[in-house]
């Protein structure tokens, strides 16, 4: 795990007591016949948002063979940003049926924390190339972000029937099941990714996500 900024750290335990805090009242308000099953579903929770918190804030990452996470990516600064993206408008202007180009612009976007344009881009790729199930991940994962993770979960599986056999889309439904408390669907997710591929960090990385929600 890597070693956070006191400034990151700050950050992350702000969010945590948060995130505790609006809970706690929610458990308060509820019966107690039913507050019994709700403490598993909420230590379940608690535990897989901690570690996503403090090892990534950025799910998706670069696309190479050997690498299943990295560390959140730094928004670039806003001149560099700008002429990114003035340059993939640019192109795209030229050429607005190139799914290529439109999936560069929405990773930009993505990168740069700019889920809802990230959002827009990634369906045209999907409008214009529907079996691209790379983009179905993307597209998911910044559905999630945005708060959307029902949307973010017909995504996933559109992708996962578009291709069964893609190991990262797996890990990513795994990943967005577990963040909603739906932790007997995440486990039969993230089983499938390690079944696909147990030694890639893919793999790697899904045991991982198996062993917090045990």
């Amino acid at each position: 795990m890597q070693i956070l900024s006191s400034k990151k750290f700050a950050e992350v335990i702000t969010w945590i007591f948060d995130i505790l805090a609006i809970k706690i009242v929610f458990y308060m308000m509820l019966s107690k016949e039913i507050k019994g099953w709700i403490i598993a579903v909420f230590i379940a929770g608690i535990v897989v948002s901690v570690y996503f918190a403090l090892n990534r804030a950025d799910y998706k990452t670069v696309k190479t063979d050997n690498q299943a996470f990295e560390e959140p990516p730094v928004p670039e600064s806003f001149p560099e940003f700008n002429a990114k993206e003035r340059k993939f408008l640019e192109k795209i202007d030229k050429d607005p049926r190139n799914p290529e180009l439109q999936a560069n612009l929405g990773d930009i976007y993505f990168e740069n924390n700019r889920f809802e344009q990230a959002v827009e881009r990634y369906r045209k790729v999907l409008e214009l190339n529907p079996s691209d199930v790379d983009t179905y991940n993307d597209l998911g994962l910044a559905l999630h972000y945005t708060g959307r993770s029902g949307n973010a979960l017909d995504t996933l599986k559109k992708g996962v029937k578009v291709d069964p056999s893609y190991q990262r889309i797996w890990l990513s439904l795994g990943f967005v099941l577990a963040s909603a408390g739906r932790n007997e669907e995440a486990r039969k997710a993230l089983n499938t990714a390690v079944d696909l591929a147990p030694g890639t960090d893919i793999g790697k990385e899904a045991k991982k996500l198996l062993l917090l929600l045990k």
